[in-house]
């Protein structure tokens, strides 16, 4: 008995030792981060604070600010500025994009925020050009190339003063000016250039004709002709995705046991028979003239959960993927050797036929066999096939309906010249326009009409040359002294606020000069001569 449960015990040990589950590595699936930059420091961006054109004024007079890593309300962003000059900083990079893997969809998303709204707009642009940080008088012909993947602008000198973004052409959003607002921006890309637009989680626009840009800039590459307070801009985040699609589920591969020999109890030798009477199944012993007794009509065990001395193999589940049934232990029954016949070694142990391997196939129990009466073998179980699991199948996304494209821009563009009573750079309902302001646009000259506007060709910008006198431009001047000066001039609007300076004060001015030259040339008066003269006419007498 001891040696047959050492031999159970080895042979489970074994089992257990061969149902060790097989575990593939799994990748990682969804959109995975190929570039990534929180502006806490500067991880090889291009950074100018100035630039001087050609002409105006020295553009690096008054340099700007780009602070990486500046705190705005708990977030470590970068912060471009410029509270009085010409020129803004420009930050730009190449490159960021060519880490995308071919072939695959690919996104970038960005996060920023204008604290501060000026007449001065600045940008935030993604396009096909190269980096430069030269800057441009603010007369030439925009950098279109700089701008033709993304683009972000802001400004208060609008006709209403908006925000704006545009995508591969297209604008998917404008709203009013001043928004000093966050907004996260987020654009998906098919690999057949088929574009998804996201702001601030919503849906924003679509369309087709994607491609991957060269540069990445922030800030503003003109120089303006006049000194002023710029926008401000504080930028997030930058993130750059590519999409992996995550693999095509596969069956586990399970380990099949291998068959292993049954283990069987070898006889042991019978005792001889002796005249000692032994218990039967029979309710009473009967004698028998012979030293073997016959075999008696009793019932023949089966290989069921009957009270047979034997170990009955616990059932084997269905082929599901259910979780693997530990073996029950069965109680072992005592052996008791009777006087029977000599036993012919048992058949060997009939395979059941079984459907796909399970995991559940090694928790049955080794068999024991134990000397039963020679009787026929039960017909084999057949055991049910597990039915297939249906494999999950992947479908594609539907890809956007793309859009038409934009209309081609106008080839000519309106300007005005205004009187600007206020100074607040935006043309009111009661400040009319200047008829007779003369203006440069495109090496044309152009005169303003009688409501002071003016077309010009679309992609310059106009230089205002001269103005109509005081009477043209509604000012009177009786009494004062006429003093201009521009509150606005973005190249488009140019806005013209009258300074007056009283003439009383340099007619008082030049009374006072007058009366010190009097009294450098005599310092006494006519009234103090004639009495000296006649203090000296008496002393002589």
């Amino acid at each position: 008995m001891r040696r047959g449960w050492i031999l159970v015990s080895v042979l489970l040990l074994v089992g257990l030792g061969h149902r060790a589950p097989y575990r593939s590595i799994a990748l990682a699936s969804g959109w995975t981060d190929v570039f990534f930059d929180n502006f806490n420091g500067n991880t090889g961006w291009s950074v100018s604070v100035c630039g001087d054109a050609p002409g105006g004024l020295d553009g690096c007079g008054w340099p700007g600010q780009a602070l990486f890593g500046y705190s705005d309300g708990g977030a470590s962003v970068l912060r471009l500025a410029q509270d009085g000059g010409v020129a803004f900083p420009l930050v730009g990079r190449e490159g960021l994009f060519d880490a995308l893997p071919p072939g695959a969809p690919w996104a970038f998303e960005i996060r920023f925020r204008y604290p501060q709204v000026t007449a001065y707009g600045v940008n935030i642009g993604m396009g096909s050009g190269a980096w430069t940080d030269a800057r441009l008088p603010q007369d030439q012909p925009p950098r279109t190339d700089w701008a033709d993947a993304f683009a972000v602008h802001q400004d208060a000198s609008g006709s209403p003063p908006r925000l704006q973004i545009w995508v591969f052409g297209t604008k998917v959003l404008e709203r009013p000016a001043p928004d000093t607002a966050w907004h996260a921006v987020r654009v998906e890309v098919q690999p057949d250039g088929a574009w998804t637009a996201f702001v601030d989680g919503s849906p924003a626009g679509s369309g087709s004709g994607a491609f991957r840009p060269r540069l990445v800039y922030f800030g503003n590459y003109y120089e303006q002709w006049f000194w002023g307070d710029w926008t401000d801009l504080h930028m997030d985040y930058l993130r750059i995705q590519t999409y992996i699609a995550p693999p095509t589920p596969t069956p586990t591969p399970t380990f099949t046991p291998s068959p292993t020999p049954t283990p069987t109890f070898t006889p042991t030798s019978t005792p001889s028979p002796t005249p000692t009477p032994t218990e039967t199944p029979t309710p009473t012993p009967s004698p028998t003239p012979t030293s073997t007794p016959s075999p008696t009509p009793t019932e023949t065990p089966t290989p069921t959960n009957t009270p047979t001395p034997t170990f009955t193999p616990t059932p084997t589940p269905t082929g599901t993927p259910t979780s693997t049934p530990s073996p029950t232990p069965t109680s072992t029954p005592t052996f008791t050797p009777t006087p029977a016949a000599p036993e012919a070694p048992p058949a060997p142990p009939t395979a059941t036929s079984t459907g796909t391997p399970t995991p559940t196939a090694w928790n049955a129990a080794p068999r024991r066999r134990t000397p039963v009466p020679r009787t026929p073998t039960p017909a084999p179980t057949e055991t049910p096939a597990p039915s297939p699991s249906p494999t999950p199948t992947r479908t594609a996304a539907p890809s956007p309906t793309p859009t038409p494209p934009p209309p081609p821009a106008p080839a000519w563009i309106d300007g005005v010249v205004f009187l600007d009573r206020n100074g607040n750079g935006a043309q009111d309902p009661d400040e009319p326009g200047i008829p007779g302001a003369v203006v440069e646009a495109g090496g044309r000259t152009i005169a303003t009409g009688p409501d002071g506007r003016f077309r010009m060709p679309a992609g310059f910008r106009a230089k205002l040359l001269r103005l109509p006198g005081a009477r043209r431009l509604g000012v009177r001047c009786l009494g004062t002294a006429l003093q201009l000066r521009l509150t606005v001039a973005d190249g488009i609007r140019f806005g013209v606020q009258p300074l007056r300076r009283p003439v009383w004060l340099l007619g008082l001015a030049a009374g006072l000069l007058l009366l010190s030259l009097t009294w450098a040339r005599d310092p006494r008066p006519a009234a103090l001569r004639r009495i000296a003269k006649t203090l000296r006419e008496r002393r002589l007498e």
